[in-house]
C-alpha cells in the first residue's frame, strides 16, 4: 500500500523481460529433460551442451535483469552472482531486494516455483509410463 503522499509514479517499476525469462527458465530446462522420454534420445555431448547453454543463459539473464532494475530506479537490486547457483536463488534474492518496492518480484518467484513443480510433475508422469 502506498502512503497518502506517494503516487504510483514515485514507486519504481520492477518488471523486466529478463526477470520474466528467468522465472520460466526452469520449465524450459525441464522440457528439454522430457524430450528423451518422448522418444528423442540425447547423446551425452548434446546433453552437456544444453546444460551449459541453460547455465550461461541463467547468468546472462540475471545480469541483464540486475542492470534493468538499476535503470528502473531500484537502489539495491539482487546481484547476478546468485544466478551462479540456479534461477531460483537469484529470484529469491530479487524478491527480498524488492520487498520494500512492490510485489512484482514475488510474482516472478511464484511463476518459477509453479513452472518448476509442473515440470517435475510431467517428468514424474512420464517416468510412470
Amino acid at each position: 500500500r502506498l502512503s497518502p503522499r506517494m503516487t504510483t509514479a514515485s514507486v519504481p517499476q520492477t518488471a523486466s523481460v529478463a526477470g520474466s525469462v528467468l522465472s520460466v527458465l526452469p520449465a524450459v530446462y525441464g522440457v528439454s529433460l522430457v524430450l528423451p522420454a518422448a522418444g528423442y534420445a540425447w547423446n551425452p555431448i548434446e546433453y552437456g551442451v544444453i546444460a551449459v547453454a541453460f547455465y550461461l543463459a541463467n547468468v546472462l539473464f540475471a545480469a541483464i535483469d540486475e542492470r534493468q532494475l538499476r535503470r528502473l530506479g531500484v537502489a539495491r537490486p539482487a546481484t547476478a552472482f546468485w544466478a551462479l547457483l540456479t534461477p531460483m536463488p537469484y529470484l529469491v534474492a530479487r524478491t527480498r531486494a524488492l520487498a520494500g518496492e512492490d510485489r512484482a518480484g514475488l510474482a516472478l518467484l511464484w511463476i518459477a516455483i509453479l513452472t518448476s513443480l509442473l515440470s517435475l510433475l510431467v517428468l514424474g508422469l512420464l517416468a510412470l509410463r
